[in-house]
């Protein structure tokens, strides 16, 4: 098990076998995952606790704002407990109450032994949305730990805080003085050099490949770099006559890969206890089982390392169509019919396969476009089984935050804010980080 368990007023500290540490007495370091350097060369780190301890020594804990990798880390300095997950949420998650806490959400009721009781409100947020946000969980009294954050035991109280900003996201570009063509290129250097970081010493490289322009982007700039051996992985589901698998296995052909495939039959259901018990916390994603089923595939030849295209497509924009509409409609001042169908359509308390319920999805997109898309249950369906609806600030913008009138500036509430903050960091990299864990 690779579980970290502990009590927070005992010092009381358990580790699974793939934890590494480093003590010199005073200090000691609790480490998960893994870190990488600026220098390729060095890479990947191969004493990642020694390496943060270094830099704790040096800056304090700002320096967990400068480690790039998937981890979970824990710090110890003297009576003080500092826990940080990597800010992309692809490492292991931290449950823990006012007691103590552990990367397992059974073992922390076991260990601190608490009371389970289920966060009914919480609950019905997953009902329509698919995840908890964090620091909520499925039950009362239980938190987990966001991504980016730093969670602080001081000897005799708890307290958590962001290491990130919107600025350390942002920036429009008009300071920088770069002409487009030098911005494309700019993006093409970052993206090999973060390749380079993920495969410095690897022989043996697995590639996702799902047919689309995030991972041939990924085949395509590592062979400008690495000619070694190369391992594609794609999935598709039985019988389906638009599988992608066919151009997953084009790009692997002209990129020099072996091509490797997996096509979902259904008989995949037997292995949604193994993938809840690795969750932890009631959790859906579309290609939850799709990228379980790829992870599975790719674990059986044994890579060196594995690139996946996780997230790519939230950077880039995929929600400009209705961000569009809906600075249109309020500009416009008709966006009262908006609501009006809005309110109409969500209070519908059974959903059927026909245009009303399509037009009222996409209408629904556009007038909460500040807000995650909700896949699950209505207002009216969650009503007619006896529930509240959620609240929805806790799954997109916060309150207060209303559309800016600007466009550039409503594009960057929407990315941050909803498409960065939550269904990257939160979904898609927590999905296939925990994916990956499953399989060592």
């Amino acid at each position: 098990m690779t579980t970290l368990n502990g009590i927070f007023k005992t010092g009381t500290i358990n580790t699974g076998p793939d934890w590494s540490v480093y003590s010199d007495g005073k200090l000691t370091v609790f480490f998960h995952g893994s870190v990488f350097l600026s220098g390729v060369a060095d890479n990947p780190c191969q004493n990642p606790p020694a390496y943060i301890a270094s830099l704790y020594l040096k800056s304090g804990l700002d320096c967990f704002r400068h480690l790039d990798g998937t981890f979970l880390v824990m710090l110890k300095d003297g009576n003080s407990l500092y826990f940080h997950r990597d800010r992309f949420g692809s490492g292991q998650q931290l449950y823990y109450n006012q007691t103590g806490f552990s990367t397992n959400m059974i073992n922390l009721s076991e260990i601190t032994n608490s009371e389970q009781v289920a966060d009914w409100e919480n609950l019905t947020g997953f009902l329509q949305f698919g995840y908890i946000p964090a620091p909520g969980t499925g039950l009362k009294g239980v938190n987990k730990l966001p991504s980016g954050y730093l969670l602080t035991w001081d000897g005799n109280a708890l307290s958590s805080s962001d290491l990130f900003s919107s600025s350390d996201f942002h920036n429009d570009g008009s300071s920088s003085g770069l002409k487009m063509e030098e911005a494309i290129e700019q993006y093409h250097t970052l993206h090999l050099n973060a390749i380079r970081k993920r495969i410095a010493g690897a022989d043996n490289v697995g590639v996702l490949l799902s047919g689309g322009y995030d991972s041939a982007g990924n085949i395509a700039a590592l062979r400008e770099i690495y000619n070694g051996k190369v391992q594609a992985f794609s999935v598709g589901f039985k019988d389906n006559p638009w599988s992608e698998i066919p151009l997953a296995r084009q790009m692997a052909e002209r990129s020099g890969a072996e091509f490797h495939q997996y096509e979902i039959d259904g008989s995949e259901l037997g292995d949604i206890p193994e993938l809840i018990r690795q969750l932890g916390d009631p959790f859906q994603e579309g290609g939850m089982m799709v990228n379980f089923a790829a992870m599975r595939l790719a674990s059986g030849f044994k890579p060196d390392v594995i690139l996946g295209g996780d997230g790519n497509d939230q950077h880039h924009g995929t929600f400009a169509r209705e961000l569009a509409l809906n600075h249109f409609i309020r500009k416009s001042g008709i966006n009262f019919l908006q609501k009006g169908f809005y309110n109409f359509t969500n209070s519908l308390t059974e959903a059927k396969d026909d245009n009303l319920f399509r037009y009222g999805f996409h209408n629904r997109k556009i007038l909460n476009i500040l807000t995650m898309d909700a896949f699950g249950f209505s207002k009216g369906e969650l009503k007619a089984l006896g529930l509240n609806k959620p609240d929805i600030n806790r799954y997109g913008a916060p309150a207060g935050i209303k559309p800016s009138g600007d466009f550039d500036e409503f594009f960057f509430q929407r990315q941050y804010l909803v498409d960065v903050k939550q269904v990257i960091n939160e979904i898609i990299l927590f999905k296939a980080g925990q994916n990956a864990a499953l399989r060592g």
